[in-house]
């Protein structure tokens, strides 16, 4: 591995680290003084019940718009994954596989 002298290439490396290592003074700071605590999970369900009684008809449809988007998304990057990997100028060659 090359060791690089430029402060701006240390800086790239190293800066997820300090951002995580940073947030957790931070993080403590706001719960201290903001008087956030977490949830109890022994008194919330993990999974939220759709079916019950005053659930707004129309969530169902809100919901289903991101979704349905993030499904085009999904397929529509996958699509033209495999169009650029398949393209004639990389040269793949199919094995026959027994």
């Amino acid at each position: 591995m090359i060791i690089a002298n430029s402060p701006r290439i240390r800086f790239y490396r190293f800066s997820l680290p300090a951002g995580i290592f940073a947030m957790f003074p931070i993080d403590g700071w706001l719960m201290v003084f903001l008087h956030q605590q977490p949830t109890n999970y022994l008194e919330r369900d993990w999974v939220i019940p759709f079916t019950k009684e005053g659930f707004a008809t129309y969530l169902y449809f809100a919901a289903s718009v991101p979704s349905l988007l993030l499904t085009i998304l999904l397929f529509m990057d996958q699509q033209i994954t495999s169009v650029i990997v398949n393209r004639p100028e990389h040269k793949l060659k199919v094995r026959n596989i027994p």
